[in-house]
C-alpha cells in the first residue's frame, strides 16, 4: 500500500497534469514479446517515480513524488537514495554533466522547491525561488549557467548563474508541463489546452532564451494537453500526451504535423537519441519507438503495466524509463543489435496493383538470430495513416518473406518488426522496425 503522504502528493501531481491515474499490477499481455529489449532495474523504492536523467552510460538521477532522488553510477545496476532535504514532490530533474544538477517540485501550500548539487548529489541545497503557492513540473538546464523551470500556472522562470538568480518570463499559457533547450537560446515548452485563444494545445518556442515566448499550434485534437516535448537539434522535434497524441516538426515549430502512434493510451514522455530514434511512454506500461523520425512507431514491450512517466536517452542503444510504484526499465543493456532491411518482389510486370498479391521479403543481420517478424500494414487515408492488418513470418537463416495483397488503391506502408529472441548464450535485442513505402495502382 502506498503510504498517505505518497496518495497526497499523487494527488496533487495529477490535479496539475488534468489526467486521471490508474494503477495497474503484473506484467502487460505482451511481455514476453520482447522482453530482452527492457529490463526491469531495482530502484529500491515503492514510491511513484516522476522522472529520470542520464548522462553518459553510468550515472543517472530519479526524483519521487515523496521528495526523494535516487542516484546510480553504474547504469542502474544499482541505485542509491541520496538526501534532498525536502518531502514536497519533485517532478523533474536535469545535470549538464555527472557532478552539477538541479531538481525542482512543490505543491500548492509551499513556494516551489528548487534544489541543485555540484557534487553529483552527494549534496543538495535549496535555491531561492522567489514564488509562493505553486510548483515546477520541469526543469531545463543547457550548460552549467543557463536554465529554465516551467509549471503550474503558465510559470516559467529562468537564471542565467547556475539557479543563484531566478527571474520570472512571462508566456500567457495555462500549465507548463515539460521544458526543453537545445543550447541557450533556443527552447520549447509543452503546455495544457485552452492557452492564448487556442482550442487545442499550445506548444510555446523561443530563441532568445525565454526573453519571449511564442505561442506555437499543435494540431492536436480538441482539449487534448501535450505533457512532453523534446528535440533532436534546433529544427526537428516531437510532444506526445493525451489520448497517445504524437505531433512533430521539421522547422523548429514553426508547423506542426500529427503522427499515428498506434495507441489510445495517454503519453507521458518523449525522448530521442538522435533525429531519427526515438521513444514514448505512457500509461498502462506503454512504450512505443521510432527509427525513422516519427514516420512510423511500432510498440515496445516494457515488461510491466504499471504507469510510465518519463524517459530518457543516451544513446540510439541505451536509455531508461521511470513510473509509479519504483519502477524503472532499462534498454539494451547485454543484449546483441539486430538490423532489419526490407524489399519488394513483384508477382507481375506493371508495378503493384489492388487484389493483387506480391512479395514482401527482407532480411536480418546478423542470420544468427532467430524467431518471427511482424509486418504491420498501414494504409494512407487522407493526411493519416490507417491501420490495415497485420501478419507474423518465421525467420530462416536470416531472411523472412510474406505474400501481401492490398485492397485499395494509393500509398501504402508496410513496417517489419523484430521480436528478439534467445539463441544459446545470446541475446538478440529487438530491430524496431524497417519501413517500405508502396504505391497501389
Amino acid at each position: 500500500m502506498i503510504p498517505s503522504v505518497q496518495v497526497r502528493h499523487l494527488k496533487l501531481a495529477l490535479f496539475m497534469l488534468g489526467v486521471t491515474l490508474a494503477l495497474f499490477a503484473g506484467l502487460s499481455s505482451s511481455a514476453a514479446h520482447a522482453a530482452d529489449v527492457w529490463t526491469p532495474q531495482a530502484s529500491g523504492t515503492t514510491n511513484n517515480l516522476s522522472s529520470v536523467t542520464f548522462v553518459g552510460a553510468t550515472h543517472g538521477w530519479a526524483t519521487t513524488l515523496g521528495g526523494d532522488i535516487l542516484a546510480t553510477t553504474d547504469g542502474g545496476a544499482t541505485w542509491t537514495a541520496q538526501a534532498s532535504g525536502t518531502t514536497l514532490p519533485l517532478f523533474s530533474i536535469s545535470f549538464v554533466d555527472d557532478a552539477h544538477g538541479w531538481a525542482v517540485g512543490g505543491d500548492l501550500y509551499h513556494p516551489a522547491v528548487v534544489l541543485v548539487t555540484a557534487d553529483g548529489g552527494a549534496h543538495w541545497t535549496p535555491q531561492a525561488s522567489g514564488t509562493t503557492n505553486t510548483a515546477l513540473l520541469s526543469v531545463a538546464f543547457a550548460d552549467g549557467l543557463h536554465g529554465w523551470a516551467g509549471g503550474y500556472n503558465g510559470l516559467i522562470l529562468a537564471t542565467s548563474d547556475g539557479g543563484a538568480h531566478w527571474a520570472t518570463q512571462t508566456t500567457g499559457v495555462a500549465n507548463v508541463y515539460w521544458l526543453t533547450f537545445t543550447d541557450a537560446d533556443h527552447g520549447w515548452a509543452a503546455c495544457g489546452y485552452g492557452s492564448l485563444g487556442a482550442k487545442n494545445a499550445v506548444i510555446l518556442s523561443t530563441s532568445d532564451g525565454g526573453a519571449h515566448w511564442t505561442g506555437q499550434e499543435s494540431n492536436t485534437a480538441y482539449h487534448a494537453n501535450l505533457l512532453s516535448v523534446a528535440f533532436a537539434d534546433a529544427a526537428d522535434g516531437w510532444a506526445v500526451g493525451k489520448d497517445g497524441a504524437i505531433v512533430a516538426t521539421s522547422d523548429g515549430g514553426t508547423t506542426w504535423t500529427p503522427e499515428a502512434s498506434g495507441t489510445t493510451q495517454q503519453l507521458n514522455s518523449v525522448a530521442f537519441a538522435d533525429a531519427d530514434n526515438g521513444w514514448a511512454v505512457g500509461h498502462a506500461g506503454t512504450i512505443i519507438a521510432t527509427t525513422d523520425g516519427g514516420a512510423t512507431w511500432m510498440p515496445e514491450a516494457s515488461g510491466t503495466a504499471n504507469d510510465l512517466w518519463a524517459v530518457d536517452f543516451t544513446t540510439a542503444t541505451q536509455g531508461w524509463a521511470a513510473g509509479t510504484l519504483g519502477t524503472i526499465v532499462a534498454y539494451g543493456a547485454g543484449a546483441t543489435p539486430v538490423k532489419l532491411a526490407t524489399t519488394t518482389r513483384l508477382s507481375g510486370p506493371g508495378g503493384v496493383k489492388v487484389n493483387k498479391a506480391f512479395k514482401l521479403t527482407g532480411t536480418v543481420s546478423p542470420s544468427a538470430a532467430t524467431g518471427r517478424v511482424t509486418i504491420v500494414k498501414t494504409r494512407l487515408v487522407g493526411t493519416k495513416w490507417k491501420a490495415a492488418g497485420s501478419t507474423k513470418v518465421t525467420l530462416a537463416g536470416g531472411a523472412f518473406s510474406c505474400s501481401v495483397k492490398p485492397t485499395a488503391k494509393g500509398s501504402w506502408r508496410f513496417v517489419a518488426s523484430y521480436a528478439g529472441t534467445t539463441t544459446g548464450s545470446t541475446t538478440y535485442k529487438a530491430s524496431r522496425s524497417a519501413a517500405k513505402n508502396v504505391r497501389v495502382k
